[in-house]
């Protein structure tokens, strides 16, 4: 039964009268009711999916139910109207708990016998108890409600999350007001407490008596319809461009690499997006699975940065972007093509595998990369990659770049890791020791071993044969490990980071951090000590770690290191930072592990990370990518989160 009550300009100065009265013939608790005021209706929508229109007449006695002039039956099937809204010129929305959302046209009116006539139907598969349709400062349409127990808001137009509360589900006591396109508060009741947060648009002003939220970015149109599963970040002073802007770069599912340089905003001072694009598609949109950096040896900063994609269908994807020279703070981002590598058979080869034959090479997909370059001559690069595949082999590609010439060659491979874990590599990573070629490598598996490679003759090799006019070998080296670290996850690696820690020893003495996180939602960190004798091969003579277990309460996704501090997360959308403490002397080699910081982050089921310091050794910014983008902002000990 459904009381229509009323109000004098008085306001609350008099108490509500009643006005009419409805009363469901179905018996069937009602769950939502507007009031259409071009069609005289009352439309009403149940917990069991039906939806119900009766006559408004004014001057009608209100102890006299008002007559039933609509009735639709199991409109949402057997699941609640959860969401019913009557707009202007006679149209009505209807969502459900069975992930749709209906458009009506009222055709006809009260008196004459009124119709409600479907026009349309959205299925949100991401959000399958639908509560509001949100219109956000003119940035789009987005869908709010329940995925399970989170309250999600979902961006209908990019196809992607832009928030992300965990409240326990429609069933828990909640209430979501719109404010008028300026943004919208969501209240729920938990452990009886109840719990308010309020989402604010970038173009909308923050009414009176109300501060500004540190989501103001959370409703910027999202980078990917589809999960984002590597990115990395950098401060924009590196590539020439003056001022304290950073530069995130993203890749996903969707086969897009993204870009977007974030910076500091001038009234309020948090981080935002200030500019987002396009850099490259990989070819035939094929899922990007990782993502590597690496400033060209031949120019510095002038030349702009690498960008090294790997994924599915085993293709490798390079673009440069840079900004113009002279642009100043105002300078845009320029990007360029630069090579792909393609599978030997191509992409769709013509022979089709038979029944019990292995997986054919149309089958592989890339799993990690890390790059490094070096200046081969004026003006050209070799850019190293080094690359897992899901056949458990590892390669160091190579690719010859002339920066005057725009021309890049494919020189096949310098070596390939032998003598390792049998299984798949999950995580590698790559330091470069010294300008004569000095390299060492790590790769991580899905059994838990960590190793450690010489790959500096490799490397040393391959230039001294492009100096000498020669060509790249197809087949390569092969290169066996230094040292074989097993145990040190429970189950697969799935993040490592590296990072050489100068002015250790001097003469040829290296020592090297190693963080990685597994499936074991355990954090471990390693210093790995290495000598390099006459002959300039390496030998590795002791190390040092720590094993932190359950340092997340999921798996790890994402780790990164400066070596003196750590940044870690997993799908449990957690960000812990931590402190490394070493003590080191003669005899003594030890290492500690402290959480100095863990906060919730926006961006859903996150899966990979990465960190970058201002030039100037102030501001750091975290980014964190999984369905969304977080930026986390770490100054003067303070967090600042934002999110794309």
């Amino acid at each position: 039964e459904i009381d229509l009550g009323g109000l004098h300009a008085g306001g609350w100065a008099e108490r509500p009268r009643l006005k009419a009265r409805m009363q469901s013939p179905l018996k069937i608790r009602v769950l939502g009711v507007d009031y259409c005021a071009s069609s005289g209706l009352i439309v009403c929508g149940d917990q069991s999916g039906n939806i119900m229109a009766f006559r408004h007449q004014d001057g009608r006695d209100p102890d006299v139910p008002l007559d039933l002039a609509i009735l639709m039956d199991r409109q949402h099937g057997m699941e609640a109207v959860s969401f019913l809204r009557c707009e202007g010129s006679g149209v009505v929305l209807s969502g459900g708990r069975d992930a749709k959302m209906y458009t009506y046209e009222v055709r006809g009116d009260a008196e004459e016998g009124a119709a409600l006539c479907p026009v349309g139907i959205h299925v949100e598969k991401h959000v399958t108890a639908i509560e509001d349709k949100v219109e956000l400062g003119g940035r789009g349409t987005y869908v709010a409600g329940f995925q399970a127990s989170d309250f999600l808001v979902w961006n209908a137009e990019h196809n992607c999350q832009v928030i992300k509360i965990r409240c326990g589900g429609w069933r828990r006591p909640h209430s979501l007001f719109v404010e008028g396109g300026v943004g919208a508060t969501f209240a729920h009741l938990k452990d009886h407490v109840i719990h308010v947060q309020r989402l604010i648009s970038g173009d909308g002003e923050v009414p009176q008596g109300s501060e500004s939220s540190d989501l103001s970015n959370t409703v910027t149109p999202g980078f990917h319809g589809l999960e984002i599963h590597s990115t990395q970040i950098l401060p924009t002073s590196r590539l020439g461009k003056p001022g304290d802007t950073f530069l995130a770069i993203t890749g996903a599912e969707d086969g897009l690499v993204r870009f977007s340089e974030w910076g500091p905003d001038g009234e309020t001072g948090h981080f935002k997006v200030h500019s987002s694009g396009i850099v490259g598609e990989c070819v035939a949109g094929t899922q990007v699975r990782a993502l590597s950096l690496c400033l060209p040896a031949a120019a510095g900063g002038a030349g702009g940065v690498y960008i090294a994609a790997v994924g599915a269908k085993e293709v490798a994807t390079v673009w440069r972007v840079s900004f113009a020279p002279g642009g100043g703070q105002e300078s845009r981002l320029q990007t360029k093509f630069v090579s792909m590598m393609e599978p030997k058979g191509g992409l769709r080869p013509k022979t089709k595998r038979k029944a019990g034959e292995g997986k054919s090479a149309a089958d592989l997909r890339y799993m990690a990369v890390d790059t490094f370059s070096h200046e081969l001559r004026r003006g050209v690069d070799v850019l190293f990659m080094l690359v897992s595949l899901s056949d458990a082999t590892v390669r160091l590609v190579a690719l010859e770049i002339d920066e005057e010439t725009g021309s890049s060659e494919w020189l096949g491979q310098a070596c390939h890791l032998v003598g390792g874990s049998q299984n798949p590599t999950l995580s590698v990573g790559c330091v470069v020791l010294g300008d004569d070629g000095t390299t060492v490598a790590f790769t991580g598996s899905t059994d838990g071993m960590v190793c450690c490679w010489d790959i500096s003759e490799a490397v040393r090799g391959l230039l001294c044969r492009l100096r000498s006019g020669a060509k790249a070998c197809e087949g390569g080296s092969e290169v066996s490990p230094l040292v074989r670290i097993e145990g040190v996850h429970d189950s697969g690696v799935n993040a490592m980071t590296t990072r050489a820690i100068e002015g250790v020893g001097g003469g040829g003495n290296y020592r090297v951090c190693v963080v990685s996180g597994g499936d074991d939602q355990a954090l471990h960190a390693k210093d790995i000590y290495l000598r390099q004798n006459q002959g300039g091969d390496l030998a590795f003579i002791g190390d040092s770690g720590v094993r932190i277990p359950n340092a997340h309460h999921s798996a790890l996704r994402g780790v990164w290191t400066d070596g003196t501090v750590a940044a870690t997360t997993g799908i449990d959308q957690r960000l812990n930072l931590w402190r490394l403490i070493r003590r080191v002397g003669e005899g003594v080699r030890s290492l500690k592990v402290q959480l100095l910081r863990s906060l919730t982050v926006e961006a859903g089921e996150t899966e990979s990370l990465d960190a970058a310091m201002a030039d100037d050794g102030g501001a750091c910014l975290v980014a964190l990518a999984g369905r969304g983008l977080s930026v986390v902002e770490l100054s003067n000990c303070s967090l600042k989160t934002h999110l794309c």
